[in-house]
């Protein structure tokens, strides 16, 4: 009964007006020029020290970060997993090269990280500091945080299924584009 509770409660800030405006705002509704200006601006003249912290904050409540790496990290394990054993069918493939790319696949979350903060400045380019700061005191609350945990814990299961069919068949699609490739090269040698 406390969770459902918890989720009235949740529900209730989410519905609130800022928040509505907020979670509006969607990088979709911008055309890839106007992203692409914006990013560009964006490093000629970057955001204020104040927005680049509530952007931050917000991104830290909202735990944006870990859905997406968790995300982006089945797809790219699933993708390589599949890739690495279609691959040891037909020729050895060295021990190593998992780890090589476990630790690729690290240092592109890492990567990944400094991507979603800039694409949380995109979502947010229309919302002033002021929207932000509101939206901000909303969701960093105890039930703000309750609230996107539960949500994100909600979704991680579908995520990680997903993500790996998707994963793996983007391993085979990559894998099967390789040995076209190879063919081709070897048919055209031999013409």
């Amino acid at each position: 009964k406390l969770d459902i509770e918890r989720m009235g409660r949740f529900l209730e800030l989410l519905r609130r007006p800022i928040a509505m405006k907020m979670n509006s705002q969607d990088t979709r509704s911008a055309p890839p020029e106007a992203v692409k200006e914006f990013l560009e601006k964006s490093r000629k003249s970057p955001p204020s020290s104040e927005r680049l912290r509530l952007i931050q904050a917000l991104h830290d409540a909202t735990r944006t970060s870990e859905v997406s790496l968790e995300m982006s990290s089945t797809i790219g394990r699933s993708m390589v997993d599949t890739m690495l054993a279609e691959l040891q069918k037909g020729k050895n493939v060295p021990k190593e090269a998992r780890q090589m790319v476990a630790a690729q696949l690290n240092t592109m979350r890492d990567q990944a990280r400094g991507l979603i903060r800039s694409v949380l400045l995109v979502t947010y380019r229309n919302a002033t500091d002021d929207e932000l700061a509101e939206y901000l005191k909303l969701i960093d609350t105890d039930t703000g945080r309750w609230g996107n945990e539960a949500l994100a814990n909600a979704v991680r299961p579908v995520l990680a299924s997903r993500g790996s069919a998707f994963g793996a068949e983007t391993g085979k699609l990559a894998i099967a584009r390789r040995s076209a490739s190879e063919t081709l090269s070897v048919g055209n040698r031999s013409s």
